[in-house]
């Protein structure tokens, strides 16, 4: 009888050595896997949080915007509203009572009536259009270094002022100052015009 207890002490004993081993790999197993999803949600944080540098910002816009236009030329105020993809560009000029629907391509400009394309080459009368190139004015900036706020950046050239404004994703708009001439351009779905017709 006494061999009996002895075996079924003997038996209770491994069988607690099992269960506190088998709790403990469960514990550690636990662990480990709470600090690799830890670890999986502060990269995503981080990703998340990335900051896009103004540079990226620049450099995003491109080709491909839309975009709402507003020059001041000696108190007279133009306006251009439309959307910009590549060598396509499709918008609409207001000028006092003038409208005019226009469409661009390869180099041309048209006047978009009755339904047609009409070759036109008076849409920038009275402004300097190189103002209005994105690319022209990112080649203007290159070489100065801007005095910035917040998202916010500055350009003094020898003959026009250029502001540049940001948010935490892209450029949002530009402003050119020069003599008595404003340029206020704004910018928004950059990247994300898919197809331009007239």
């Amino acid at each position: 009888m006494e061999e009996e207890v002895k075996d079924k002490t003997s038996s209770y004993i491994r069988l607690a050595i099992w269960l506190i081993f088998i709790i403990a790999m469960v514990v550690i197993i636990k662990v480990s896997g709470h600090k690799n999803n830890y670890n999986d949600k502060s990269e995503n944080v981080e990703e998340s949080v990335k900051e896009i540098t103004y540079a990226e910002k620049l450099s995003q816009l491109n080709n491909n915007y839309r975009y709402n236009y507003e020059i001041n030329i000696n108190n007279e105020i133009i306006t251009y509203t439309g959307m910009k993809m590549d060598d396509r560009e499709a918008g609409t000029k207001i000028q006092g009572d003038l409208n005019i629907n226009y469409f661009k391509e390869n180099g041309y400009t048209y006047e978009v009536k009755d339904g047609g394309l009409f070759q036109i080459d008076n849409l920038y009368t009275n402004l300097d259009s190189t103002l209005l190139d994105v690319n022209n004015i990112k080649s203007l900036i290159k070489d100065i270094t801007p005095y910035n706020t917040d998202e916010t950046y500055n350009y003094y050239l020898s003959d026009k002022n250029i502001t540049i404004y940001s948010d935490e994703k892209q450029i949002t708009k530009i402003e050119i100052t020069m003599n008595n001439d404003y340029y206020h351009l704004e910018f928004s779905d950059i990247n994300a015009i898919k197809e331009i017709n007239y």
